[in-house]
């Protein structure tokens, strides 16, 4: 309703603002526009928002990134055959001011519209989860297509539960109530990594310790429901109490050729994993508490290896500011993750205990929170129930230097405390 009005003034103060920060590499005009197709003189406010940007700063390429023609143009009475001849050359002259052609969602499209446009380079700006191996394997044998952008990095709040994973049911769009957070990102909305982000690292080719991804016994049998935007329902843990006997899958991430997977001891045998297997090698066996340890062989030389072992019960809270100081000056914050740990420090990611806080001193609580997509719970007030054995809370300074002492209990485990020091900023620039 007000583009016309305030697009000049938008993009100024944004390129302004944000064109000293290295990590900006491109700069958008816009993503999945109706205007893709020339409607509302959409061929010409390509151009004009793109050279709008070079005035303000012309070192940096610009984007802008298309999705194919579907029911979003049906609702403007646009009925066009919806073929990759017919995508190409509607979009094409809405594409020529770009320095980088943003794809959302065109696979198929990457390879062949390099020899199709042979001037034209591409990012593809929004891709699945679960096509990350077939992503990438497009980025590094095709020059012309310069990265691959997972949807999303970051989890948020709406869209709610895109990402879901259901279990005996028809496919739906987005999960019923009470679905809040789309649980879509590689990084859960507490910025705890997910098994996705791990997976991501073997295609990348920037690890080599195996990641081992269990699904959920509880679960076992039933025939899985996952959306476009999900990832197999699995978790880093070994500790199911109650499914002692009960069948398991199991898949370990690794770069090596081969994987062997042995529990309490035993060896489950070993199976190819490897760039040829997707980076994933699959097991099967009985639940049985204790450690899961995979290795990876090369050429029939052991690589690297780890393990899982099966938490007892919780028996302390585990608080990890992360920053033990912060500016007072300015309300700053300190991000603390809330873990319940047994004995020997191990997470019980099956504890779902409620966990209650209070802050005193110098700071305040601010937000409470957990990766749990299906929580009825508030993000303020002093009350959250772990998910996966783990919560956050934020911590924020009120303004003068003091102590912040941040205190956390639940029924039946001692209550642990965290001190956070809020300094001046002049003490911190003498320093």
């Amino acid at each position: 309703m007000f583009f016309d009005k305030y697009w000049r003034e938008d993009i100024t103060s944004m390129v302004l603002r944000d064109r000293n920060h290295p990590s900006v590499v491109m700069w958008s005009t816009g993503n999945e526009l109706f205007e893709r197709r020339g409607r509302s003189n959409g061929y010409a406010l390509a151009r004009e928002t793109a050279d709008f940007i070079r005035n303000l700063d012309s070192t940096r390429p610009i984007t802008n990134a298309l999705q194919k023609f579907g029911e979003d143009d049906h609702l403007w009475g646009l009925f066009e055959p919806v073929t990759d001849d017919v995508w190409g050359d509607i979009t094409k002259k809405f594409c020529e001011p770009l320095d980088v052609t943003g794809y959302n969602y065109l696979p198929d499209r990457l390879e062949p519209d390099g020899r199709k446009y042979p001037e034209r380079v591409i990012a593809a700006t929004e891709t699945f989860p679960r096509s990350a191996f077939d992503g990438w394997e497009i980025v590094e044998r095709c020059p012309h297509v310069i990265g691959d952008f997972v949807w999303t990095a970051l989890d948020y709040l709406g869209e709610a539960g895109i990402g879901h994973v259901l279990y005996d049911c028809e496919k739906t769009f987005f999960g019923g109530y009470p679905w809040h957070q789309a649980f879509c990102g590689d990084i859960d909305i507490c910025g705890f990594r997910r098994p996705q982000s791990y997976y991501r690292d073997f295609v990348w080719g920037n690890e080599n310790v195996p990641y081992i991804a269990v699904y959920k016994p509880e679960n076992h049998g039933k025939t899985p429901v996952i959306s476009d935007w999900g990832w197999s329902d699995v978790i880093n843990s070994w500790s199911f109490p109650g499914f002692e006997g009960k069948p398991v899958k199991i898949d370990v991430y690794s770069c090596g050729s081969e994987v062997e997977l042995s529990l309490n001891g035993k060896s489950l045998g070993k199976k190819p994993a490897g760039k040829e297997n997707k980076y994933i090698a699959k097991f099967e066996t009985q639940y049985e508490p204790g450690e899961l340890i995979a290795v990876t062989y090369e050429n029939g030389e052991e690589k690297c290896r780890s393990s899982l072992k099966s938490a007892s019960v919780p028996v302390s809270i585990r608080l990890t500011p992360d920053r033990v100081n912060i500016d007072a000056s300015y309300g700053d914050l300190s991000f603390v993750t809330v873990e319940l740990v047994d004995k020997d420090g191990n997470i019980v990611h099956y504890a779902n205990n409620n966990i209650y806080f209070s802050g005193s001193g110098a700071g305040s609580l601010i937000a409470v929170g957990s990766g749990n997509p299906k929580s009825e719970e508030m993000y303020t007030g002093s009350l959250r129930r772990v998910h996966e054995g783990r919560a956050m809370v934020v911590v924020r300074a009120n303004g003068e230097p003091g102590k912040i002492v941040l205190r956390a209990a639940s029924e039946g485990i001692p209550a642990a405390e965290t001190v956070i020091n809020a300094k001046a900023k002049e003490r911190e620039e003498q320093k």
